[in-house]
């Protein structure tokens, strides 16, 4: 039987689970982060989404983004075939690298600082870090302005979907609310 298509609504706040294959920790080294994230800024990029925030961990990885007019397979599909056309090799390893298509959970705009902060705050749920504000595979650091913010990571408008403004200020306030620890 065919898979149902999923239909997911421009401008819809959406949450994205990917986990890969059998729990195995697949995003272990920097080189791997950055290669799965500059995949993810070309899928993005390529496309009419605005990806929010991430957090990249070994077994999965988390995506925020605002939906767009183009299908979620158009991301999906070069992001995860493109990085494991490129993990496997150098893996020695053959075949999918995802356990099933990604989880995609639409998120009403007024949970944004919510989902953001359960993003941010997976590294230290997971014990890598003591605090969001210590990952570097998250977003949060670009949130806070300690890091350059990429282009293709729509910062700001995750910060005004959380209720800050793109200011030192705003930032400040980002960084103490308490929803968002």
């Amino acid at each position: 039987m065919a898979r149902q298509r999923r239909l997911i609504q421009p401008l819809s706040l959406i949450h994205i689970i990917s986990r890969f294959l059998n729990g195995e920790h697949i995003l272990n080294t920097a080189r791997e982060r950055t290669e799965y994230l500059r995949r993810a800024a070309k899928a993005f990029g390529d496309s009419d989404w605005a990806l929010l925030a991430y957090a990249l961990l070994g077994t999965h990885t988390h995506l925020a983004a605002v939906a767009g007019e183009a299908p979620f397979h158009e991301i999906s599909r070069p992001l995860h075939s493109g990085f494991a056309g490129w993990l496997n090799p150098r893996r020695g390893r053959l075949g999918p690298v995802l356990a099933a298509r990604p989880s995609t959970y639409e998120v009403a705009p007024k949970g944004a600082g919510r989902l953001i902060a359960y993003l941010h705050n997976n590294p230290p749920r997971a014990g890598v870090v003591a605090s969001a504000r210590e990952s570097t595979w998250t977003s949060h650091l670009a949130y806070l302005g300690r890091v350059p913010c990429p282009g293709w990571l729509h910062v700001e408008a995750g910060l005004r979907l959380c209720g800050f403004a793109r200011s030192n200020a705003g930032r400040r306030g980002f960084d103490a609310a308490p929803s968002l620890h």
